[in-house]
C-alpha cells in the first residue's frame, strides 16, 4: 500500500508533492491522466516563438511562486514583465486604464478625472465619493452590488461595465456580464518593492512545471494514470485505474478540479461530492497568432474588452515579456469565453484573426504561427456563493479522514495560489497543520 497517493499533477498537484519530498516523505505516488505533467500551465517553442498555453505569468506581490522558484534553482530565470500599461476595448476604441487603477477601484483621482472612459457625471459622482470609506459587507455581496454602493448607482454600473467587470472577466472567464456576481477581490496584497506586477520565466511558465518534474523521485509520477473510481477501503483509499489496475493507500490529496473530485467522491463522501459539484466553472480558450513582422501595437501588455464581443481579452505577449518572438515579431494572443469556447478551432483562429485585424490592424497576411488551446471546465467561477461553500466543504472534510483537497477552486485562482493550496493539502495528510486547510 502507497502511504500516500495524489491525484492530479497540475501545479497544485505537483506542489504537493514537492512539499512531501521536501518534508522527507519519499514514499507517494502522483497519478496523471493526461501523457504530460502540467494541467493548464504549458509552453510551446515554434518557428522562434514561445506560446504560452495557460497562464503567462503569475502575480509579483503574491510570494508563494517566487519562492518555489528559489527552491528549485529558477530564481536566474525569473523575468518582469516590460509594460504593465493596460488598455480598456470601448466602443471600438483602445483606451488606457486610468493610472493608479487597482482591479476594481480607483487609488488616485486625477487620472479618473482625465480618462476618456467615464463620462462626466460619473467623474463628479467619483470626485464626490472619493474619499469614502465603504468596504465590502460581510455577507460577501457581488461586486456589482458593492461598486454601486460604493460609488452610487451611475458611477458604480459604469465602473463595473467599463473597467471592473472586464478585467475579472479576463481573469475568470465566463463570458460578457458574469462579473456582476463575482465576490469582491481583497486589495490589501501589497506590491514587491521596485517589481513589476507581474514576473515569468525566461523559457515560459512550463519551465516551472519541467523543473518540478525533474527535481521530484523518479517513478514518483506516473503519466497516463486517469483514476476512474475512488473507494474508502479499511482505513484508507482504494484507487481505481483506466488501465484496469489499483492503487491503494492511506492517505489522499486530491488536486483535480471540484466537479471531477465530486464525481470521484460520490459514493464514499456524498455530502462532500454534493458541495464540490456546486462550484461553477467556466471554459478558457486562447488564440496565439505568431506576427512577422510584429504588427504596430499600443504601448502596454495588452487589453480587456468593454464591448459586447465574443473576445474578452487580448495580451501583447512580446511586449509583456522578452523572448517571446524573434527580433522584429510579435506574439498577439486573444482569449475567449462563454458561449465562444465551444466554438471549433478553424472557427476560433478566424475569429481572432478578424479581431487582430479590426481592433489592432494586424495585416494577417504576417500571420505565420497560429495556435489554438482551449481548456474546458478549468476556470472556477469566485461568485458570490463561494464563501458559503467553502464553510459546508470544511464542515464535510471535518468527517472525511486522510483527505485533502488541492487546486484553484477554493482560495484562489492564481499560480501563487495554486501552489499554497498543494503544499497545505500535503502539510495537511503530514498532520502538521491544525484545521482543515485547502
Amino acid at each position: 500500500m502507497t502511504p500516500i497517493a495524489i491525484i492530479g499533477a497540475g501545479i497544485a498537484g505537483l506542489s504537493a508533492a514537492w512539499e512531501l519530498q521536501q518534508s522527507g516523505t519519499s514514499d507517494f505516488t502522483v497519478l496523471e491522466a493526461s501523457a504530460r505533467a502540467g494541467g493548464c500551465l504549458a509552453s510551446v517553442r515554434s518557428g522562434g516563438f514561445l506560446l504560452e498555453q495557460g497562464a503567462d505569468s503569475f502575480l509579483s506581490a503574491k510570494p508563494e511562486a517566487r519562492e518555489l522558484c528559489r527552491e528549485l534553482g529558477l530564481d536566474g530565470e525569473l523575468v518582469p514583465s516590460a509594460v504593465p500599461r493596460t488598455c480598456i476595448l470601448r466602443d471600438g476604441r483602445l483606451l488606457p486604464l486610468p493610472a493608479g487603477w487597482s482591479l476594481v477601484a480607483p487609488t488616485e483621482l486625477e487620472p479618473v478625472l482625465e480618462s476618456e472612459l467615464f463620462s462626466a457625471g460619473v467623474k463628479a459622482e467619483i470626485r464626490r465619493r472619493f474619499a469614502d470609506d465603504i468596504a465590502p459587507t460581510e455577507a460577501h455581496e457581488g461586486l456589482g452590488s458593492f461598486l454601486r454602493r460604493r460609488w452610487g448607482a451611475e458611477a458604480g454600473g459604469a465602473i463595473l461595465t467599463t473597467i471592473a467587470g472586464p478585467l475579472l472577466s479576463g481573469i475568470y472567464g465566463g463570458g460578457p456580464g458574469s462579473a456582476e456576481r463575482f465576490v469582491v477581490p481583497r486589495l490589501s496584497s501589497p506590491s514587491v518593492a521596485g517589481s513589476s506586477p507581474f514576473t515569468s520565466l525566461r523559457h515560459g511558465m512550463g519551465s516551472l512545471i519541467a523543473a518540478l518534474v525533474a527535481r521530484l523521485r523518479p517513478g514518483v509520477l506516473r503519466l497516463n494514470a486517469g483514476v476512474v473510481a475512488v473507494d474508502r477501503a479499511g482505513g484508507g483509499w482504494r484507487l481505481r485505474l483506466a488501465s484496469g489496475g489499483t492503487v491503494a493507500c492511506r492517505a489522499l490529496i486530491m488536486a483535480a478540479p471540484a466537479w471531477r473530485a465530486a464525481g470521484f467522491l460520490r459514493e464514499p463522501h456524498p455530502r462532500l461530492a454534493g458541495v464540490l459539484s456546486e462550484i461553477e466553472y467556466s471554459s478558457a480558450v486562447s488564440v496565439n497568432i505568431g506576427f512577422d513582422p510584429a504588427p504596430t501595437l499600443p504601448a502596454g501588455s495588452g487589453f480587456v474588452v468593454a464591448d459586447a464581443r465574443a473576445l474578452l481579452a487580448a495580451t501583447f505577449a512580446h511586449q509583456k515579456f522578452p523572448g517571446r518572438a524573434p527580433a522584429g515579431a510579435g506574439v498577439v494572443r486573444m482569449f475567449y469565453g462563454g458561449p465562444q469556447a465551444e466554438w471549433k478551432d478553424r472557427r476560433l483562429a478566424r475569429q481572432a484573426g478578424a479581431d487582430a485585424r479590426g481592433i489592432l490592424g494586424a495585416r494577417l497576411g504576417n500571420a505565420l504561427k497560429v495556435r489554438v488551446d482551449r481548456w474546458p471546465r478549468a476556470m472556477p467561477q469566485y461568485t458570490i456563493e463561494h464563501a458559503a461553500r467553502m464553510a459546508a466543504i470544511t464542515r464535510a472534510m471535518g468527517e472525511v479522514k486522510g483527505l485533502a483537497l488541492a487546486g484553484n477552486a477554493y482560495s484562489g485562482i492564481g499560480i501563487p495560489d495554486c501552489i499554497a493550496s498543494g503544499r497545505a493539502a500535503a502539510r495537511r495528510i503530514l498532520g502538521r497543520t491544525m484545521g482543515i486547510e485547502f
